[in-house]
């Protein structure tokens, strides 16, 4: 497998009610089968999934730019860049990520 720069993907456009963002699939571009990365672009004043968790595998966050807030179960917490979380897969990973800055 060779490495995939993302200035060569083409972003894909999540806009429903409840979501709204623009995604690069950079672990399925890569050929990977078992770890997955995307990049996110979450305009402002927008907010990314639902608030969900997973039960097969742990997911990461990592802040970029920017400023917001991540719901992690009841709490929200401010993320900016540089800000990095690990969520377990399972319940007490549930989140949700706001672009509030």
């Amino acid at each position: 497998m060779e490495p995939v720069n993302e200035a060569d993907l083409e972003w894909s456009n999540l806009d429903r009610e409840d979501a709204t963002f623009r995604r690069k699939q950079l672990g399925e571009a890569a050929g990977g089968e078992k770890l997955g990365c995307s990049l996110y672009e979450l305009p402002a004043g927008e907010r990314s999934w639902p608030y969900h968790y997973h039960t097969a595998n742990e997911e990461a966050i990592y802040v970029l730019s920017g400023t917001g807030s991540l719901r992690l179960g009841e709490e929200t917490h401010s993320i900016t860049a540089g800000d990095y979380a690990a969520l377990p897969a399972d319940a007490s990973g549930g989140h949700r990520v706001i672009n509030d800055g």
